[in-house]
């Protein structure tokens, strides 16, 4: 009798893959040789879990085993990759027609898939392989590191991929505007005519750092300069570079300034983000007794 792999793990058809986890790791500790030291039985039970886990485990194993049970099994068999033989059987006059092809079509839904070979004659018997299916188109998958400017302003990068049975170097344009972890897609470029989608990992900038499309960037001023005000000079990613920046009196610590357009291009539309700049109030580390002094005198002034 076909064994029944969620019946063996102790879990219904609709568990998900972390019930099926859950309930392997239990039976497994359960049931394992070194905890049932010599108990046979215990041993092919642990066998017969492990061998359950390792098709319920995997959800294109498990995939299959649901649609076709066992026979999922039997080297990775697949009724619509398997080159059907088509047999004729006669007894004399009129034949009588027997199709494996026919019994697999309604099965699986492959309709006359086993049809296409050509019938025997009377009084004789053969087989032959119609022609198989072509092979699906596979997608293949890689990834590639690039810099935070080189993700703002776009790049190209010259891949190796494996495809086909061979080594193969493709240059990808990578988009201005990508985000950490976005994916280029390649048309064509995967196994068999699939497609090659590149994951885009974007390491971290120094001194920027990205939220949606807006940059921002901490600058920092001298207390005196917030006091009464300043002008600054802010670097930028755009291409006209590094901006100046007024910085009214009386600034706080932690308050933003927006440079318009300054930030990362919007990905598949036209227009960018924008550039926020924080400012930060320093201390001078020393300061003489007669600039303490000044300060004091200021202090008293403001809180009488």
């Amino acid at each position: 009798m076909p064994k029944d792999y969620y019946e063996i793990l102790g879990v219904p058809r609709s568990a998900t893959q972390e019930e099926i986890k859950k309930s392997y790791r239990r039976l497994a500790k359960q049931y394992h040789p070194d905890v049932n030291k010599g108990d046979k039985k215990a041993e092919e039970k642990f066998k017969e879990i492990s061998q359950a886990y390792d098709i319920l485990g995997d959800p294109d194993k498990r995939k299959k085993y649901d649609q076709f049970g066992q026979w999922a099994e039997q080297g990775g068999f697949d009724p619509r990759s398997q080159p059907y033989r088509t047999y004729t059987w006669t007894s004399g006059s009129p034949s009588s027609d027997f199709d494996l092809g026919d019994i697999f079509g309604d099965m699986f839904g492959l309709g006359g898939a086993g049809r296409r070979g050509s019938r025997g004659r009377a009084g004789g018997a053969r087989w032959e392989n119609p022609r198989r299916e072509e092979e699906r188109g596979r997608d293949v998958t890689t990834s590639i590191e690039i810099g935070f400017e080189e993700s703002v302003k776009g790049t190209t990068r010259r891949v190796s991929i494996s495809r086909n049975g061979r080594e193969e170097r493709i240059d990808i344009k990578i988009p201005a505007g990508i985000k950490d972890g976005g994916k280029v897609r390649v048309a064509g470029k995967g196994e068999n005519g699939g497609d090659l989608y590149i994951k885009v990992n974007v390491s971290p900038h120094p001194l920027f750092w990205r939220e949606d499309d807006d940059l921002y960037l901490e600058v920092s001023i001298t207390f005196t300069e917030a006091i009464l005000g300043t002008k600054i000079k802010v670097p930028t990613l755009s291409d006209g570079g590094a901006v100046h920046l007024k910085i009214p009196p009386a600034t706080s610590s932690g308050q933003k300034f927006r440079l318009k357009g300054k930030g990362v291009p919007h990905l598949g539309r036209s227009g960018q983000g924008d550039q926020y700049v924080i400012i930060k109030i320093v201390i001078p580390p020393h300061l003489d007794e007669e600039s303490k002094e000044s300060i004091r005198k200021i202090h008293e002034r403001l809180n009488s």
